[in-house]
């Protein structure tokens, strides 16, 4: 499990600076200008959005994930590993899964933010979708999810 985390951190950086790239070209190309990411409020919280997103995943992989891998190096293969190792990567996981809450809400919220690039909704109903991205992203991480994505 941890090396499929530890993998995939490479693809969510690549992605992350995808949307970043094309996401300039888009301002400086298109229709609304460099200029609107600082006179459009919904294209500057997307951009701090992103690098928030940018930014917890860099303190996941390059603290948490290291200290992980630590206590994990530690455990031999060919010994049976000591009671005493769950509870030292409990923090830390616990730390790791807090992140991917914050995670998965920017994400929701930035989706919800790109909808509104041309034209935007009432506030009042923004902060309703906001607001209801957050109580998604708490309870999916509260859950445990019997059926994978059912």
């Amino acid at each position: 499990m941890e090396n499929l985390i530890k993998h995939g951190a490479k693809r969510c950086f690549v992605f992350q600076t995808t949307v970043l790239i094309t996401g300039i070209l888009l301002l400086i190309f298109g229709d609304l200008g460099i200029s609107s990411l600082w006179n459009n409020w919904v294209v500057l919280v997307k951009t701090l959005f992103l690098f928030s997103l940018m930014s917890l995943l860099s303190k996941v992989v390059f603290r948490i994930q290291p200290e992980i891998e630590a206590i994990l190096y530690k455990v031999k293969p060919e010994d049976p590993p000591s009671p005493d190792i769950a509870g030292q990567l409990k923090p830390h996981r616990a730390k790791r899964k807090k992140f991917a809450n914050s995670c998965l809400f920017l994400v929701i919220a930035t989706i919800i933010l790109g909808l509104q690039v041309r034209e935007a909704f009432n506030p009042i109903l923004t902060i309703a979708f906001i607001v209801f991205a957050w109580l998604f992203a708490r309870r999916a991480t509260r859950t445990t999810v019997c059926l994978g994505w059912f």
